[in-house]
């Protein structure tokens, strides 16, 4: 409710006539407030349901006392919305839940939308609320016949909204009519000016699958462009992280075969200093190239690996240290007595943190 009350009286009024009731049920005989839960409550594990949130809520009946500035003893820096406003936030909101008593929490999600008519999910492409838009998108996407003509036209449109919500729709069709022309349109939208958009069209590409793969090359180049004055903190980097390198849906998670090697070292480079921890994450995926082997292509394997592990020791990456013992002890026979110097001169490269393998490298005749 603090929260809310930033977004002035009209905003307070609003949200107090649709969760009043929530208040009145949740105050227990003593006057105590106890933790709820979320409305789902499977990500709880019962691992909280003994805290006392008195103080929490008694901060949203001391709002009118303004006595504190987390109850509204200053007024916001951003503008407080109006009475109309405030109502289309809310408006935004409804329908959170699928009416399926039936479904968990996530599928709730899923299915929220489900009575929608097909008119109102196109409508709610081009929402100012990115959860509306998400949500009609996932919908469109479960529903039979061809929209594509609808959502090229949200495209052309000036409205930037409207192109969100297009791009969104075109990664969530589950049809697998129009996958060409699907890439072909998204893989524009990756060349757009609006940071946004072009963070849209990547998250949408792997929901085409094996066809968008056409588009790696440009996602990778992408990966490796830096705009430090328009994105600072490199959420375009973050993004395209997670649709390509991602395990669960990636469109190289889980095989770099075909990859370009120096537009894949290029785009990990920059990838790793990112400063999102998830997305550096996300680069496991090139971890994996390099402590497994290739079950086939063995002839080639090496080239990516040596390339993964030069990179770990750029960046003294601790783990790299095992795979490249591990690399040069089970390396293929054919050409290791060129590659074994390789290895090597990278392993020194780790200074005294190398000697803890020594006795295991002593073991083994190069």
């Amino acid at each position: 409710m603090p929260a809310v009350a930033r977004c002035g009286p009209p905003s307070t009024g609003a949200y107090w006539r649709e969760q009043a009731w929530y208040y009145d049920l949740t105050r227990g005989w003593d006057g105590s407030f106890r933790y709820q839960g979320s409305p789902v409550g499977e990500e709880e594990h019962d691992k909280y349901t003994h805290w006392d949130n008195t103080g929490t809520y008694l901060l949203t009946y001391a709002l009118p006392m303004k006595s504190l500035y987390i109850t509204s003893k200053k007024p916001s820096v951003v503008p407080t919305l109006t009475a109309s406003e405030s109502e289309k936030v809310i408006n935004a909101g409804r329908d959170y839940f699928s009416r399926r008593s039936e479904l968990s929490g996530r599928e709730m999600d899923r299915y929220c939308y489900e009575h929608r008519s097909k008119k109102e999910l196109l409508a709610g492409l081009s929402s100012w609320s990115p959860s509306v838009r998400k949500r009609s998108a996932w919908e469109l996407g479960r529903r039979d016949g061809d929209v594509m003509p609808m959502l090229l036209n949200l495209l052309k449109s000036s409205n930037l909204y409207s192109r969100y919500g297009a791009v969104e729709a075109l990664g969530s069709l589950s049809s697998k009519i129009n996958e060409a022309a699907r890439v072909s349109v998204l893989l524009n939208a990756l060349q757009a000016d609006d940071l946004w958009l072009r963070i849209l069209a990547a998250e949408a590409l792997p929901g085409i699958g094996d066809p968008a793969k056409i588009a790696v090359p440009d996602m990778l180049k992408r990966s490796a462009m830096r705009n430090p004055e328009k994105d600072p903190r490199g959420m375009e980097h973050r993004y395209l992280a997670f649709a390509l390198f991602n395990r669960c849906g990636g469109l190289v998670g889980r095989s770099l075969k075909g990859v370009n090697r120096e537009l894949l070292m290029q785009a990990v480079r920059v990838g790793l200093q990112n400063q999102d921890g998830r997305a550096r994450g996300s680069f496991a995926s090139v971890y994996q190239a390099i402590a497994e082997k290739a079950p086939s292509g063995i002839k080639f394997a090496s080239e990516i690996r040596m390339s993964g592990l030069e990179l770990f020791a750029k960046h003294k990456i601790n783990e790299g240290i095992g795979l490249l013992v591990d690399y040069a002890i089970n390396q293929k026979a054919h050409a290791s007595e060129k590659r074994i110097v390789k290895v090597m001169e990278t392993l020194k490269s780790y200074g005294t943190h190398g000697r803890r393998i020594l006795p295991q490298l002593r073991r083994h005749s190069f």
